[in-house]
């Protein structure tokens, strides 16, 4: 698209930073976190928007006897993407993952929003990630920009909503509640989970899934298994025991790494720990 339709979207962003119903996190996202005053070594023309879809994983952990498997959301590199998108040429991008790529996907046509306030591509479901860039790259003659667009097929639809385990998902609105969304908190911390998430809600290493796997639309997405990854009983116990990552096996690191998993080690333990504690499994 050209880049003036960015200005749509700092209005956009200014637009929902005045909403009433905005907890403080996400009123500071708006405000603060949001790049919309990019600072660039090039004049833009365009701005860039991909969806390219990630691979399943699972990651498979035996404790006390018991397997447990989660799904791993297996990300594209950014350096792979880059450099598909610029071989043969000598035009300039600039990304940022505080560009609001959700937005700029559901604008440019690409994606739709579900109720989930997740993004839902044809043909990908959920299961893919957004990659923005703005460009010297003349945009497209035939490009599509248009108002934000809801998935129909959630109109009536109320699966997310009640598999919901921490009640994120609010009814009229397709904006979560990211302070009760178990996604947000895997990711971050090393507390105890607060007192009104279920033990039978955690099912994962880190993510949540819950409302993505019920989803008609990706019917049959989570199947597509490409790889696992074991961790065995050993292995399984030092992390839960909360081993400085620097004192980790190497052969551990490098499963833990290979899973996308490094990141969100000071989590780790916790979310095991509460995962098998899980009554379900």
């Amino acid at each position: 698209m050209p880049f003036s339709c960015f200005e749509d979207i700092k209005q956009d962003i200014a637009q929902f930073g005045q909403r009433e119903d905005l907890n403080n996190f996400q009123k500071w996202i708006a405000a603060e976190k949001y790049v919309l005053n990019p600072v660039l070594n090039f004049k833009p023309r365009s701005i860039i928007s991909a969806a390219v879809p990630f691979e399943v994983w699972n990651a498979s952990f035996i404790y006390n006897g018991k397997r447990y498997v989660s799904e791993i959301d297996k990300w594209p590199p950014f350096e792979e993407v880059l450099s598909y998108l610029s071989r043969d040429n000598n035009y300039h991008y600039f990304s940022d993952y505080w560009l609001p790529s959700k937005r700029i996907s559901v604008r440019s046509g690409l994606a739709k929003y579900g109720r989930n306030n997740i993004c839902f591509v044809n043909g990908f479901g959920s299961l893919f990630t957004l990659f923005t860039f703005i460009s010297d790259m003349p945009a497209l003659k035939d490009y599509v920009w248009r108002e934000v667009v809801n998935m129909p097929e959630c109109d009536g639809c109320s699966l997310c909503q009640i598999n919901c385990p921490t009640g994120a998902i609010i009814p009229g609105r397709f904006l979560i509640d990211n302070q009760k969304c178990l996604s947000i908190m895997n990711e971050f911390g090393t507390e105890p989970f607060p007192d009104f998430v279920p033990k039978t809600a955690h099912h994962r290493t880190f993510d949540c899934s819950y409302c993505q796997n019920i989803c008609p639309q990706n019917a049959g997405q989570f199947e597509k298994v490409k790889k696992t990854v074991e961790f065995s009983q050993e292995e399984t116990t030092l992390i839960i025991s909360g081993v400085k990552w620097e004192n980790l096996p190497s052969g551990l690191a490098e499963k833990i790494e290979l899973c996308d998993m490094k990141g969100i080690y000071p989590s780790l333990p916790r979310n095991l720990a509460a995962w098998f504690e899980n009554p379900n499994y």
